[in-house]
């Protein structure tokens, strides 16, 4: 019989709610929902890694539409700098459409480090989720 190891502690967050962005970049701040660790802080919406390793994050949102075209660009950052092979890019035009998206992303972090989502801009808000742990 195989023995299962239970990882209790293992770093993780999951932060979900509505942020309103208008017209201009800003980090996606989602309120705290769960949080092993105390590592998420929902004031800036960063993920600061308590220790060396891999961290798996993934953020779906559901970006709202306008009476006119709307270009939302997401994408993951490491310590402020755009991560990976690049955005969660939606687009629409007009009414009051809303467009989800997602994506998953796995990053070496040194402890320290922090991941956060960035939005480069959004009519009438953004909700979703975005949420991350350590997986070795």
């Amino acid at each position: 019989m195989s023995t299962v190891k239970l990882l209790p502690n293992q770093p993780s967050f999951l932060a979900s709610q509505t942020t309103t962005l208008q017209n201009g970049g800003a980090v996606v701040n989602y309120g705290q929902d769960f949080d092993v660790g105390n590592n998420y802080d929902p004031s800036n919406g960063r993920f600061t890694a308590p220790v060396t390793g891999v961290y798996q994050f993934s953020c779906y949102i559901q970006a709202h539409g306008t009476t006119h075209q709307t270009y939302t660009s997401i994408v993951f950052r490491k310590n402020g700098t755009q991560y990976g092979p690049g955005e969660l890019v939606n687009t629409w035009a007009g009414g009051t459409d809303h467009t989800t998206t997602g994506g998953t992303i796995t990053m070496q972090m040194t402890a320290g480090d922090y991941a956060d989502v960035y939005a480069s801009r959004g009519y009438r808000g953004i909700q979703g989720l975005f949420t991350g742990h350590l997986i070795g």
